[in-house]
């Protein structure tokens, strides 16, 4: 039987080779070594192994497509810090992100592909709402979304996301320094002691173990599925205190604010310190985050937290709303909701309410579902309906094709639940709506309008009807929600219905803040044109409140 072919990139490097040895011990595969010099002492030395060598750069998409050929799997990696400290963190992050779409473009180019290994970082920028951009982590995010972006690529790939290396720990910004006048050493970082890690441990050895068993478990791993390859959860205070009980030495750890940390050590400081930020922000972080992503259960701070939040919301009367995130963590998410929703919407009030997206093809049959486990469980389920924020980051085919559709998709799930009835539901025609309050959260005009006459002409018939509440942002889509207390205003005097109208203030500093408006004002491009209409409408009724005064 022909062996299959595992190409690795970068095999003469730390990752690389780490796959490389671990794989040399499985005599099932053919290993192809991809390096920039087959002449190199290293290069040489897989070739005595019985490893095939081959030249290949990934600067160069046509050398990454030759090297490729023939490969049943692919390990691709590239290098930052190699680029950074010759290039600077700007440029540096320009040569990686092209040489990661090389990769992935030469691995997409490959017929012969069942499985590409794709060794990334967490995506901060969109985690964090845009609050922490960190330069090595976006560079690899760009070939991410790239590969979310092909369909066929996407379901060959595992992103795998390698944890800290403990070797780290002897960075010129980590090492502990020894103050004699003290007589112990203290570690200076630019973050706080209970920032949490997620080590790899001694990556030579513990790297190529984890990608052998992605490519042994693809039923796991793939399609498109993220692994988290860490060996224990740790915190930076942690591991200095570790450190200090094998060296025999006393250790403190000493938290300077983050431009004191970057005066110390320029460029490697703000680099390395950002992340940092970003793993402390994640906190409960991307522990929760792999939690989600893996269906695990939630760290315990983090399940201690939803519970104090729900029980203060109860306290005060009003409502928690889960907001929807990325298709890899969100089933996590949705789980989460449902749990909460069991235990404190089983009065007449929904506490919890979870977010569903109408962009994705399949809201309606996971809203379907929740639905069931609702009637089924006798609690009420509490719906925020939306659009959808990830346009740009989801894999596209999970994405309805036009916006057309996704107008259409909101509005028949808005129909549905209004109505208590769908053609979905009919598959099973002893289902019936369980109990369910519904936000529409949504600047469309058109969609809050329809759902409005609808709910009034339930009441015009006396039929049953279940609570809609509107809501749009402070300062956004005033029209929409202003137009909604005037027939509010209509529907009273004529023993009408009335819509529950919110607005939604952000809350916060304007650096916390700022990545979450532009992104809704993204979404709300048609903005101006309705902005627009608004200004002539409010011109021609100063126009008639003059004429009426100057009328004799």
């Amino acid at each position: 039987m022909e062996k299959k072919i595992v190409t690795v990139v970068g095999a003469t490097g730390i990752q690389g080779g780490s796959v490389i040895d671990v794989l040399l011990k499985d005599d099932k595969y053919h290993i192809r070594a991809v390096t920039r010099n087959c002449e190199s002492q290293s290069a040489k030395g897989l070739a005595a192994k019985g490893v095939e060598v081959v030249q290949a750069t990934t600067n160069d998409v046509s050398s990454l497509t030759a090297a490729f050929q023939g490969s049943s799997i692919i390990f691709g990696v590239t290098d930052f810090f190699g680029l950074f400290v010759k290039e600077g963190p700007l440029k540096a992050t320009e040569i990686e992100s092209s040489q990661a779409l090389n990769l992935a473009k030469a691995a997409a180019a490959t017929p012969t592909l069942e499985h590409y290994i794709w060794s990334t970082l967490p995506d901060a920028k969109t985690q964090s709402s845009g609050k922490f951009l960190v330069p090595h982590f976006e560079s690899k995010n760009v070939a991410d979304r790239y590969i979310q972006s092909q369909p066929e690529l996407f379901t060959k790939t595992t992103f795998v996301i390698i944890g800290y290396y403990a070797a780290n720990f002897y960075w010129q910004t980590h090492t502990p320094i020894f103050i004699p006048s003290a007589g112990k050493h203290v570690q200076l970082n630019g973050y706080p002691a209970d920032t949490p890690l997620r080590p790899i441990g001694d990556a030579k050895n513990n790297i190529g173990i984890f990608i052998k068993a992605i490519i042994d478990q693809p039923d796991k791993t793939l399609p498109g599925k993220h692994v988290l390859a860490h060996t224990e959860n740790i915190t930076c205070g942690e591991m200095l205190q570790l450190w200090g009980e094998a060296q025999g030495k006393t250790a403190e750890y000493i938290e300077l604010r983050p431009e004191e940390f970057n005066k110390v050590w320029p460029g490697w400081a703000e680099e390395i310190g950002i992340m940092m930020q970003f793993f402390w922000l994640t906190g409960a972080g991307s522990a929760v985050t792999t939690a989600l992503s893996h269906g695990k259960p939630l760290p315990t701070q983090m399940e201690s937290a939803l519970v104090d939040l729900c029980d203060e919301a109860i306290r005060r009367h009003v409502n928690i709303f889960l907001d929807a995130e990325q298709q890899h963590v969100q089933p996590g998410i949705d789980k989460v909701a449902l749990d909460l929703m069991r235990r404190y919407n089983r009065g007449d009030v929904a506490v919890v309410f979870n977010t569903y997206q109408a962009y994705l093809k399949s809201t309606s049959v996971t809203l379907l579902d929740h639905l069931h486990c609702a009637k089924q469980e006798d609690f009420m389920i509490g719906i925020k309906l939306v659009r959808g924020a990830y346009m740009s980051t989801e894999p596209r085919h999970l994405i309805h094709n036009t916006k057309a559709e996704t107008d259409a998709s909101y509005d028949l799930i808005a129909e549905s639940l209004i109505q208590g009835q769908s053609t979905a539901w009919k598959q099973d025609e002893s289902f019936t709506s369980p109990r369910l309050q519904l936000f529409l959260a949504t600047h469309n005009r058109a969609s809050t309008l329809k759902a409005q006459e609808l709910q009034q002409s339930r009441t015009n018939a006396g039929l049953p009807r279940i609570q809609v509440q509107y809501g749009q942002l402070l300062g956004m889509a005033d029209e929409v929600s202003f137009t909604l207390l005037q027939r509010n205003k209509q529907d009273i005097h004529s023993q009408g219905s009335v819509s529950e109208v919110y607005k939604c203030l952000t809350w916060g500093t304007i650096g916390d803040c700022i990545f979450y408006l532009l992104r809704r004002a993204n979404e709300n491009k048609d903005a101006v044109s309705r902005t627009l209409a608004e200004y002539q409408a409010l011109r021609r009724e100063v126009v008639r409140r003059v004429k009426s005064v100057f009328s004799f």
